[in-house]
């Protein structure tokens, strides 16, 4: 048995069989076709209230063989109280599901051939996010105390067994690219190699977006600095993964080194075997306010300070993944200088003289065969500005 290949697993094959769903109605190409949600089994994979798990699914529009898969964003819950409030929400629960939308949110959804032109026709799936808990979530049964669900872990690869089984052809898809926003990108990273061994014919691809987290060292504590909800320490990281159950679903050879630390990338990154794609900004708006203790963007000079020394640490780290990877130009990043979160389309964040968008980076990444490891990140660098928030000035 692959040694990914956990009873984790096995629950996981034995829920998409009873799986509910609404079929979707295929399109003449170059129509917008609505995403149809599917349900999944109402016994076994769940929201935080007990709900349905679920996700959207759009078909390819032109016989594209391309899949998009991006995990929904939505932060995290850590606590008994914060996680009740979630479970009332549609970051906690499916109640309130519309069954068909045009408005997949992700970068990767345009239906533009010019503003999307390698996956504007491709096979879309949004799982939504219900669990609160960045799909690291691998309980069986409801927490003991609160008698919340925390299968975040587990619904994001039922999706996907679901899929195998409703549409068998995803097997031979040409290229997965497999993403998710803030919280989703966060996610994401922890299932990429699993995925990988689900498609071994395919190219299968991480795209995280505002997704590059690392564990916390040093919060802003000077003049105009707030309260960190959601601290991302390493002793806090503990505290959240033994709430939400995780064992099973962070990769095994991390967690052998780092613990729950696996749950971000700067950490989980050392192991990652697949090759991956980074959509992170500088100064990430979310990162710095809600896990860092930065207020307001018109701040002091020392708060100013700090986020130049923060995204100086960013740029660093993004730029030691050309040295990081097992093989040559296994990773990739599209980091412009800008203070936004998931904030990324054709027409901004531009980097450079040659004003390069994400997807013109991403295309290289993807197509280009010279696995040149310097082509492939696209990098804002030695740019001078008042202070370290915006200096590009198309953010």
């Amino acid at each position: 048995m692959n040694s990914w290949m956990n009873s984790h697993d096995v629950w996981v094959l034995l829920f998409v069989l009873l799986a509910v769903h609404v079929t979707p109605t295929f399109s003449s190409p170059h129509t917008i076709v609505p995403a149809t949600l599917h349900l999944l089994d109402s016994d076994n994979l769940h929201c935080l209230d007990g709900t349905p798990a679920a996700y959207y699914y759009r078909p390819a529009t032109s016989g594209s063989n391309r899949w998009v898969f991006s995990l929904e964003g939505g932060g995290e819950c850590t606590s008994d109280d914060d996680c009740t409030d979630r479970a009332n929400s549609k970051l906690g629960s499916s109640k309130t599901y519309v069954n068909t939308t045009t408005d997949l949110t992700g970068p990767f959804y345009s239906t533009s051939a010019e503003a999307n032109p390698d996956f504007h026709d491709a096979h879309h799936v949004v799982v939504k996010y219900c669990s609160g808990d960045l799909y690291s979530g691998g309980s069986n049964s409801a927490h003991e105390k609160n008698g919340l669900w925390f299968q975040g872990g587990l619904i994001a690869r039922g999706v996907v067994f679901d899929l195998k089984r409703l549409y068998p052809s995803i097997d031979s898809a040409s290229i997965i690219v497999w993403s998710g926003q803030s919280a989703g990108g966060i996610g994401s990273l922890f299932h990429l190699d699993y995925i990988s061994t689900l498609f071994p014919d395919s190219a299968v691809i991480g795209a995280p977006v505002a997704g590059f987290y690392w564990p916390t060292y040093k919060t802003y504590v000077g003049e105009g600095s707030i309260d960190v909800p959601y601290p991302f320490d390493s002793p806090s990281l503990k505290i959240f993964g033994d709430y939400w159950k995780v064992e099973g679903i962070l990769p095994p050879d991390c967690v052998a080194q780092s613990g729950e630390d696996c749950l971000l990338a700067d950490v989980s990154v050392g192991t990652i075997k697949s090759r991956v794609f980074f959509i992170e900004s500088q100064t990430d708006s979310v990162q710095l306010s809600l896990h860092n203790g930065v207020g307001s963007e018109d701040g002091s000079d020392d708060q100013n300070d700090y986020v130049a020394e923060w995204s100086l640490n960013m740029t660093a780290k993004i730029k030691a993944l050309k040295t990081r990877g097992s093989v040559g130009g296994q990773f990739g990043a599209f980091n412009p200088s800008c203070y936004i979160h998931t904030d990324f389309n054709s027409q901004t964040p531009l980097i450079g003289s040659n004003k390069t968008n994400f997807y013109d980076a991403f295309h290289k990444f993807v197509f280009n065969d010279s696995r040149d490891d310097s082509s492939f990140f696209v990098i804002d660098d030695d740019l001078v500005c008042e202070r370290g928030y915006d200096c590009n000035d198309s953010c």
